[in-house]
């Protein structure tokens, strides 16, 4: 009788209801953790991280651009001033949220 019983139950397809339930009941289901950022602060970020780039892009292609002009060499300081501000941009972006958010 006990060998029947296992024949049929192999036969069954194997699915959630089939499956015994565990001790505890139900699986919880995983909770959405807020990330706590609003809509605010994403535009505040996104407009200093803009200003910031825009920033040295001015000031290092900008001073490039003048230096250029004085030395009569145009465009390769201004070129070079402009190749140097992203990384620089980057780097400053980087301080200032590392300062925001206490890393």
């Amino acid at each position: 009788m006990h060998d029947k019983f296992i024949l049929i139950k192999n036969r069954l397809p194997k699915n959630e209801e089939n499956k015994p339930k565990s001790s505890q009941g139900e699986p919880k289901k995983q909770q959405q953790v807020p990330s706590g950022v609003g809509l605010a602060d994403h535009f505040q970020i996104t407009w200093r991280v803009a200003t910031i780039t825009l920033l040295s892009i001015v000031v290092f292609g900008g001073g490039g651009w003048m230096l250029d002009k004085l030395f009569n060499i145009f465009p390769t300081l201004m070129i070079i001033g402009m190749v140097i501000s992203y990384p620089v941009a980057q780097v400053l972006i980087y301080i200032v949220f590392k300062k925001r958010h206490n890393l």
